[in-house]
């Protein structure tokens, strides 16, 4: 089966510290948990609830919210050079890299559908919409509140099934989706704080001393002196 993605507006952010991620979001969000308690300091994660694969989450992506189930996600790797480490569970949303989740649409308080993409011609089936997102685009995790939602599908094409699913989950998606205007103008609060941090890592970094770079040029005009 395709699959159709919808790619990420907000790419091209490097993984950084914990605590620094941890601080920016904490910064942003407290201010409006304080108004409206979803833990979004968090995104809803811990030790006792992890974000797993599978878990009903609510995501912010280019100004729109989605209520998404994780498919793959990453977590970032120590060391020199950031990496992105494939993971299935997740205690610390300051430690999240990446994510991959499956967009559902909600049809009614227990009917949720998968979004789809239609290809060019529309003689094949519609391939599922998957989000690729960062940290930054992960809201909160609606696992806490509601557990195991899925009740029992119904196929749509190969691949693709509508769910009936237990009124909570909906219920929570809808109290986030609420405040979706402020929501998405924190989201880009948080990717504008993360680009100004490390902008700032960047010019505090040394300068290189590979060969051929500057650094390189400079040792060989001081040998030839």
């Amino acid at each position: 089966m395709r699959v159709s993605r919808i790619t990420n507006g907000e790419a091209g952010l490097g993984a950084s510290g914990d605590l620094n991620d941890r601080a920016a979001r904490s910064a942003i969000y407290n201010k409006i948990d304080a108004r409206h308690p979803f833990m979004l300091a968090t995104a809803n994660i811990s030790p006792f609830h992890p974000l797993r694969h599978g878990s009903w989450v609510a995501v912010c992506k280019l100004g729109k919210l989605y209520l998404g189930q994780v498919m793959v996600m990453y977590t970032k790797g120590g060391g020199q050079r950031p990496t992105h480490n494939y993971a299935t569970t997740c205690e610390d949303v300051a430690k999240l890299s990446r994510l991959v989740v499956l967009a559902y649409t909600v049809l009614a308080e227990t009917v949720i559908s998968p979004l789809t993409v239609s290809l060019t011609g529309g003689t094949s089936p519609d391939s599922p919409a998957y989000l690729y997102l960062h940290q930054e685009n992960l809201l909160a995790s609606l696992d806490s509140w509601c557990a195991h939602p899925v009740e029992s599908t119904i196929p749509l094409q190969p691949g693709l099934s509508m769910l009936t699913v237990k009124p909570a989950l909906t219920e929570q998606y809808n109290r986030v989706a609420a405040q979706s205007s402020l929501l998405c103008t924190a989201v880009e609060d948080l990717f504008k704080e993360t680009r100004k941090r490390r902008k700032r890592t960047e010019k505090a970094a040394p300068t290189s001393t590979h060969a051929g770079g500057d650094g390189a040029a400079g040792i060989s005009k001081r040998a030839r002196a």
